[in-house]
């Protein structure tokens, strides 16, 4: 979260905290795909400015397919998430049940 309350000072973009209590390495919450795109773009430059990311790299954030091979799930077809959306019955963040069990995440209600 540290970058992240970094970003947000540097460009005065408004961010609403999580409403429950989180340390320094949690991850932001409540943060949306633009400002997710906003803030690799800012890291980005503020990396090579330092001269600790080469020219050339980029922070990004990954790709549906990418993020899907990292969750385990392979086989997929390029596309719009929305087509795939249920493709794969009961498949959650936490498991395969419904409602998520107790302390499976931090999931704002």
């Amino acid at each position: 979260m540290t970058d992240y309350e970094k970003f947000i000072k540097d460009t005065n973009n408004p961010w609403k905290p999580a409403g429950f209590p989180q340390g320094k390495d949690h991850p932001a919450v409540r943060v949306t795909y633009n400002d997710a795109v906003e803030f690799c773009q800012w890291l980005t430059r503020r990396e090579q400015a330092q001269g600790s990311l080469p020219s050339g790299y980029e922070y990004r954030l990954p790709t549906d397919l990418e993020w899907s091979a990292a969750a385990g799930i392979t086989g997929e077809n390029e596309g719009h998430p929305g087509w795939r959306s249920g493709v794969i019955p009961r498949c959650y963040a936490w498991g395969s049940s419904w409602p998520p069990p107790p302390n499976s995440g931090n999931y704002d209600p």
